[in-house]
């Protein structure tokens, strides 16, 4: 990898971290903020515009600082029961002595998601995700896993890969989540929801 790469790389990072909260002499989170174009990263984009909504951006780089997060986002939420119908997902987060169940009536829906979308700061999911629930049914706060792998452009970028990614049938209920003031269906009329997101961004693959 060349000079300029890494250097590149080297900015993402430390921009992903500031928008996590974490310290960073080398920067002015705001500086950096206003330097952002549509020429930057796909990342910096996506994490510009999720925290403009009012996103709660956590990047991680290993499992390990995922777990870490999941359990400081329980302490923040006054909670210790996550519904978390996805069995991979619960042994992701095995150790972190929480409880994961699939009753709706949990404070707080733990999920993957299909892609982010950079172009509007937001998370798609569909009916893989949502495992014959309704939106309304499901409930107010989300935290989302998902990798660096998982960005899209647009938004039929992301119809692409879910396309793709499921082999060439794509699942219903295809949806847009917005923090926390807006929600889009796809093919339906807009609606609004507060959402409290939080999103815990992966370095390493989750697949």
């Amino acid at each position: 990898m060349g000079k300029n790469k890494k250097s590149e790389i080297g900015v993402i990072k430390r921009f992903l971290k500031m928008l996590s909260g974490e310290p960073d002499s080398q920067e002015n989170p705001e500086e950096l903020y206003l330097k952002i174009d549509e020429n930057d990263p796909i990342d910096v984009r996506f994490a510009k515009r999720f925290n403009h909504e009012g996103g709660k951006f956590i990047y991680c780089q290993n499992m390990k600082e995922a777990q870490l997060s999941l359990k400081m986002i329980a302490e923040e939420l006054n909670t210790d029961s996550f519904y978390c119908p996805n069995a991979g997902i619960q042994e992701l987060f095995k150790d972190c002595n929480l409880s994961f169940t699939d009753s709706s009536s949990a404070k707080v829906f733990l999920t993957d998601c299909e892609c982010l979308v950079a172009f509007i700061g937001a998370v798609m999911i569909s009916s893989k995700q949502m495992m014959g629930k309704k939106l309304d049914q499901l409930p107010e706060k989300y935290v989302v896993i998902a990798d660096t792998s998982q960005f899209a452009d647009k938004l039929n970028t992301g119809l692409t890969m879910i396309r793709e990614r499921h082999s060439g049938k794509i699942p219903n209920q295809i949806t847009t989540i917005h923090a926390p003031l807006h929600r889009i269906e796809l093919g339906n009329e807009a609606s609004t929801s507060r959402k409290e997101l939080f999103l815990l961004l992966l370095e390493e693959s989750i697949a």
